[in-house]
């Protein structure tokens, strides 16, 4: 989504479907994965289940409007490549941040099921880190 981003602060009718393209093609990556994931963060039958996928689809509706905000500002009162390349810059940050945190919290999650049998409940991860 980052790359659709940056390709959408170039002029030209090309730049503007391959940007649109890279974005579908980011969202569609984005959020059956990380659901995937926080599906497999808590057990079955753990009560924190369903609040853990309410934060994730706040978090996602929340950051599309504040983001639209503050690029839809950019673009009108500075010009409209820098409010994606904004975004962009924003979405890098954001992997980023994904990296760092899987590498403390996250190992184990979304590997394959062959490999991943010795998984802990996502509440014990936290409270081992406290």
């Amino acid at each position: 989504m980052g790359i659709g981003n940056f390709v959408l602060a170039i002029d030209g009718d090309l730049y503007l479907y391959l940007g649109l393209g890279g974005i579908i093609v980011g969202c569609g990556l984005l959020k059956p994965n990380t659901a995937s994931i926080i599906g497999e963060m808590y057990l079955k039958d753990d009560p924190y289940r369903d609040k853990g996928f309410t934060i994730f689809y706040i978090g996602i509706n929340l950051g599309s409007f504040l983001a639209s905000l503050g690029v839809g500002a950019i673009g009108e009162e500075i010009a409209w490549s820098y409010g994606f390349i904004t975004s962009g810059v924003a979405m890098c940050l954001a992997i980023l941040c994904f990296i760092i945190g899987w590498k403390f919290t996250l190992t184990g999650f979304g590997d394959k099921k062959e490999n991943s049998g010795n998984k802990k409940n996502f509440i014990e991860i936290l409270r081992g880190l406290s």
